[in-house]
């Protein structure tokens, strides 16, 4: 410690966290196990995301689950799937922010109306095809959600724009054809890995 009459002394290399090393060494099989289904106080380190994908899904599917009870209660379509896209919408709030503080833009210009905000979604890839996803879905009422929907939502999200052919659940190729995501993205949408290599060119 620096005083008046005594110099700060050289810098102290930090002893490295003892549980960060013992998750290192774990084999392969441990920390597959560890990142799909690990208790959430198993590694409490500041900086460490403690929050497993099994749990993060779970959470995510409950919320979703919530919605779908309530939305599912009105018959005023057009309104609900407005209301789903503002979700997604302020879920971008953030980095949109960030990028007009970095150009020194006023992100309160950037739009002047719904259907701007709606035009901004559609224009991004990912985010249009994640929205669209996430609406079919919520319109099936009988279905309940699981907690693996949260990362299929995500993998599909980047892979549906940018493939010619993907392989995912049943579920999903309707959801995605319901959409008509397959048509304006030109993706072959398969549930059998046999089906997407016979549309390969021989």
């Amino acid at each position: 410690m620096e005083t008046d009459t005594t110099p700060e002394g050289p810098a102290v290399t930090p002893r490295p966290d003892e549980r960060i090393d013992r998750f290192a060494s774990l084999d392969q099989e441990r920390y597959q196990w560890f990142s799909l289904a690990g208790f959430e106080d198993a590694m409490d380190i500041d900086g460490l995301d403690r929050i497993t994908q099994h749990r993060r899904g779970a959470r995510y599917a409950e919320q979703q689950q919530i919605r779908t009870d309530w939305l599912n209660k009105s018959e005023n379509r057009v309104m609900l799937d407005r209301f789903l896209l503002s979700e997604d919408f302020n879920d971008l709030l953030e980095d949109i922010n960030q990028v007009c503080d970095l150009h020194r833009l006023n992100p309160y210009k950037l739009f002047q109306s719904r259907e701007e905000i709606i035009d901004f979604i559609k224009s991004v890839p990912t985010r249009d095809v994640f929205s669209a996803l996430r609406i079919t879905r919520h319109r099936n009422k009988q279905k309940r959600w699981e907690q693996h929907d949260f990362a299929d939502l995500l993998a599909l999200s980047v892979a549906i724009p940018y493939c010619d052919v993907v392989v995912t659940e049943k579920q999903w190729c309707h959801i995605t054809k319901q959409a008509r995501l397959d048509k304006k993205y030109g993706t072959l949408m398969v549930h059998k890995l046999e089906d997407a290599l016979s549309s390969l060119p021989t």
